[in-house]
C-alpha cells in the first residue's frame, strides 16, 4: 500500500512538472515569433504529451536520483524529446503553419534547454 501511495505521489509530481514546463515552454516558443495562439496551443499540447511520455519511463527506469547514470539518462531523454517534438511540429503543425524548419529546430532546443536547465536549478538549489 505504502508503495502505491509512492507511486501516486510521483505522478503528481510528474504531471506537475509538465504543466510547469509548459508555462516555461510556451512563452518563449511565443517570444520567439511564433505569435498565433493556435501554433501557440499546439506547441503547448505536444510538449505535454512529450514531458509526460518522458517523465513515465523516467519513472518506469528507477534509476537513483542525482547519480551519474541519472544525468546521462536525462541529458540523452532531452535530445531524444527535442527529436520527437520536432517531427510531433513537422507532422501536425508544419502542414497548417508553413514553419522553417531551421527556426523551429533550433527554438525547441533552445525552449527545451532553458526548461531543462531551470529544473536542474531548482531540483539542485531551491528543492
Amino acid at each position: 500500500m505504502l508503495y502505491l501511495h509512492a507511486l501516486q505521489e510521483e505522478r503528481k509530481i510528474y504531471a506537475a512538472t509538465a504543466i510547469i514546463t509548459a508555462i516555461i515552454e510556451t512563452p518563449l516558443f511565443f517570444f520567439a515569433g511564433y505569435r498565433n495562439l493556435t501554433e501557440c496551443f499546439y506547441f503547448a499540447l505536444i510538449n505535454i504529451v512529450s514531458n509526460i511520455t518522458l517523465n513515465t519511463y523516467l519513472i518506469r527506469l528507477r534509476l537513483p536520483p542525482f547519480t551519474f547514470a541519472f544525468w546521462a539518462v536525462i541529458v540523452f531523454c532531452e535530445f531524444v524529446v527535442v527529436a520527437v517534438e520536432f517531427a510531433m511540429s513537422c507532422c501536425i503543425m508544419n502542414d497548417i503553419f508553413k514553419f522553417p524548419l531551421r527556426k523551429l529546430l533550433l527554438t525547441l532546443t533552445f525552449t527545451n534547454a532553458t526548461s531543462f536547465l531551470l529544473g536542474v536549478i531548482y531540483v539542485l538549489y531551491v528543492r
